[in-house]
């Protein structure tokens, strides 16, 4: 490995001050030495260029640590590579693989690791599985919104990214990516959670789906049994009257909350058959409740009124930092989000890349509707090309969603107490005796699982390895993000 370094000054004077001072950094990478060259010497400098399959004199080649190589590694992006590097089964790999002969140029988010050993291994992000999301869990101070950062910085360039969260962890990553900033509160941004894509007149399974998760957490969780099936029964009717009515109309509906709450209030019939009295009266009180979405209130202003967001960005992230105090708005954030990520995952093109991290996954697991469709958005990975991504420390939740983890082929465990560590070994189906391993894992270590395409777990303790530049960009320390800024 080699680095060649260019240096251009306004006089000579200034230029031999420059020279002095890049060999004195240079040498202060223990194991490497450098040279002073002139511009004679240019073809030396293209010999040293990446990739150019050139080979240099024995006289000026130096050893070189493999850490010292790591800090070389592009902070944003994939990796460029060749096929023959794609890793089979296992997590990873020595990175020394990477200088296998090239057969077909390929890209792959990769992230740069430590094994336990010391040596280097590079770990890819889309590897041979049968599904795409990814799920980090730690508990808190375990390092996993630096491990996130790094993944999304891994996919940044040939991706659509979508981030949610709720601490603003991410602002200054997504500065750096050029990205667009949604601020997910009353009056900031609206969604109109009934709107359909051109040429599409009634919703598909999955927009259903979402619009009965909105709906039972705007109308509240105190039904169960056979009065909640049938306030299923009179949502779902609603909305289907509502299409209904919309396509006699034409239009965009500019109060589109106001519009389902007064077509549920004037239902005569579910499924055909006529309403009771008693039926009127449960279709009048899911109206009441539901109207407290509507007009000016604060959850009306977020979805009583046509959508505001642009969703063609590349990279779009959702600052839900306002609704974190508040538990309703919070979980209707989420749901807002992900039917978004929903929407923009159906409008892109298939073969694009598209990356969504989920900050705080756990509050899915507080209402059933949400968690089927939460489970929508990961089946979606294969046929869409989209790596969900759950990150959470409320391990409690994990068991209700079951179903939603079914779907992750990557798993990384940061550290956690005995207990929880017992619990999400039980969950995931790794060997009962890894809980201890994983309850004494350091901060920046992760017992790193992959599912392969024939179910078989495969995994290692794997360190993320950073460059002092990685570290400062993505630290979320309160004292190291103050010096940043």
């Amino acid at each position: 490995t080699s680095l060649a370094v260019v240096l251009s000054a306004r006089d000579e004077e200034s230029l031999e001050r420059l020279k002095e001072a890049t060999l004195a950094e240079l040498h202060r990478w223990e194991g490497a030495s450098g040279r002073g060259m002139s511009f004679q010497n240019a073809g030396i400098f293209l010999r040293l260029t990446p990739f150019n399959g050139k080979a240099l004199e024995a006289g000026y080649r130096s050893l070189l640590f493999s850490q010292n190589v790591a800090d070389l590694f592009p902070l944003l992006g994939p990796w460029p590579h060749s096929v023959s590097t794609l890793p089979s089964a296992a997590p990873s790999k020595p990175l020394g693989a990477l200088e296998t002969e090239i057969l077909i140029p390929f890209s792959s988010p990769l992230l740069r690791m430590h094994t336990p050993h010391g040596t280097l291994a590079q770990l890819e992000l889309s590897g041979d599985t049968s599904n795409l999301g990814m799920a980090v869990l730690g508990s808190s101070g375990s390092g996993k919104t630096f491990l996130t950062q790094s993944i999304v910085a891994a996919f940044a360039g040939d991706a659509d990214i979508t981030v949610v969260d709720q601490k603003r962890d991410y602002q200054t990553l997504v500065n750096l990516l050029g990205g667009s900033t949604v601020a997910l509160e009353p009056g900031g941004v609206s969604v109109n959670i009934f709107d359909l894509p051109e040429g599409e007149h009634e919703p598909d399974d999955a927009h259903r789906l979402f619009l009965r998760a909105m709906l039972r957490a705007l109308s509240g969780e105190d039904s169960s049994g056979e009065t909640r099936t049938f306030e299923n029964a009179l949502l779902e009717e609603a909305v289907t009257a509502l299409y209904r009515v919309r396509a006699l109309r034409g239009g965009v509906a500019q109060t589109p909350m106001t519009d389902f709450v007064r077509t549920l209030g004037d239902l005569n019939d579910v499924g055909g058959q006529p309403l009771t009295v008693e039926m009127r009266k449960t279709a009048a009180s899911l109206a009441f409740k539901l109207s407290s979405a509507c007009d000016t209130s604060s959850i009306g202003r977020m979805l009583d009124a046509p959508s505001s967001v642009d969703l063609s960005h590349r990279v779009l992230y959702f600052d839900a930092s306002s609704l974190k105090e508040d538990p309703t708005l919070k979980r209707i954030g989420m749901l807002l989000v992900s039917y978004l990520l929903w929407k923009r995952t159906k409008t892109a093109p298939r073969g694009r890349l598209k990356l969504a991290v989920l900050e705080e996954f756990g509050v899915f697991a507080q209402l059933p509707e949400a968690r089927d469709f939460a489970a929508q958005l990961f089946k979606l990975g294969r046929a869409y090309r989209l790596h969900p991504l759950a990150v959470s420390q409320e391990l409690e939740d994990l068991e209700a969603v079951r179903g939603i983890l079914n779907n992750v082929s990557l798993y990384f465990l940061g550290q956690l107490s005995k207990g929880q560590a017992q619990g999400v070994c039980s969950l995931i189906g790794l060997d009962p005796s890894l809980a201890d391993t994983v309850s004494h894992l350091a901060r920046g270590q992760y017992l790193t699982v992959r599912r392969t395409a024939l179910g078989a777990l495969e995994g290692e303790v794997l360190e993320l390895l950073s460059s002092p530049l990685h570290y400062q960009t993505f630290t979320s320390t309160p004292q190291e993000v103050a010096a940043r800024e």
